[in-house]
């Protein structure tokens, strides 16, 4: 559904409504050969949205600034085009991962950033995201693992967990593509692709298991300045969960049905339920030869009682 929703917007629509951004002004990189991309989805974001946008910005001179605005009611469109920002406006909202994925499609730098419109995150801390990409990283994640305190650990935090040491990353802790900022190289987004980026942790799955490049590093309190949403708690959860089955789905399409981990010493060949002939002697020195449908002991046939079959 996430991505018959962005080939909708993409192709037939030219990816939704391209609003024109402000005059360019003198001295800034030509927009058409940014090296930072800055992706923010926003839906009713007014509050927020020109800080944001601003404070991207300053990452570096000529910085393309993409905002996604997606079924939003207020004005956060109109104030994204007056600060800087290139705006695509949708009518239906279409969520933030598939704003990233839209965003990422008519992105032009050598960098892509994600970040979320309703909390400023500082400059000179998403530059070390772009400056680690430039230095050869293809995914830098925000080091935040998610919640977690001494006696319990939300079921999100645990996914994320599980899937990255299934990965055999487990140095990547709980740190997803679900959470922001994170930045990817534009190798990184030919390796994925742009229609993946609608399920974060499918999309980390890709990449490890192609071999790019990943790191965590640069922690970001997330949970700290994001707006709470206690009426969609439950949605949320489920949402993020679904996107890790369908990571694991993926991984184990990838790698078998163990996902690439052995049975040890497991040797699965042997049928249990076929006739196999095993001795076993008890503590009277007995020896019982087991055989299909129960006991044999001294030549006589000891069938197994009721309920113990």
């Amino acid at each position: 559904m996430q991505h018959n929703l962005i080939e909708k917007f993409i192709w037939q629509n030219g990816v939704g409504k391209l609003e024109k951004t402000s005059r360019k002004r003198k001295g800034v990189a030509s927009p058409e050969s940014p090296t930072i991309s800055v992706i923010i989805p926003a839906k009713d974001e007014s509050r927020t949205i020109k800080k944001v946008v601003n404070e991207a910005k300053k990452i570096k001179r000529g910085t393309e600034v993409i905002v996604v605005c997606n079924g939003a009611k207020d004005n956060t469109a109109e104030l994204a085009r007056q600060a800087g920002a290139k705006v695509v406006r949708l009518d239906i909202a279409v969520g933030h991962d598939v704003g990233r994925a839209i965003g990422a499609r008519i992105a032009k730098g050598k960098v892509l950033l994600f970040i979320d419109a309703d909390f400023v995150v500082p400059a000179q801390i998403l530059r070390k995201y772009c400056n680690d990409v430039l230095n050869g990283w293809d995914i830098v994640l925000n080091a935040y693992s998610g919640y977690q305190t001494a006696t319990r650990i939300h079921a999100t935090s645990e996914a994320k967990r599980l899937l990255n040491k299934l990965l055999d990353r487990p140095d990547l802790e709980g740190s997803s593509m679900t959470t922001v900022p994170h930045a990817l190289s534009r190798k990184a987004l030919k390796v994925i692709g742009y229609r993946l980026l609608a399920i974060p942790p499918k999309a980390q799955a890709k990449a490890i298991l192609n071999g790019l490049r990943v790191k965590r590093d640069h922690f970001f309190l997330t949970r700290r300045v994001n707006r709470r949403r206690p009426q969609l708690r439950k949605q949320l959860r489920h949402l993020v969960l679904g996107d890790h089955a369908e990571a694991l789905s993926y991984l184990l399409d990838m790698k078998g049905s163990r996902g690439g981990l052995t049975d040890f010493l497991r040797n699965r060949d042997i049928a249990i339920d076929d006739p196999f002939p095993l001795e076993e002697v008890d503590s009277f020195g007995t020896t019982q030869r087991i055989i299909e449908g129960g006991l044999e002991e001294d030549g006589r046939y000891a069938r197994a009682a009721p309920g113990e079959e």
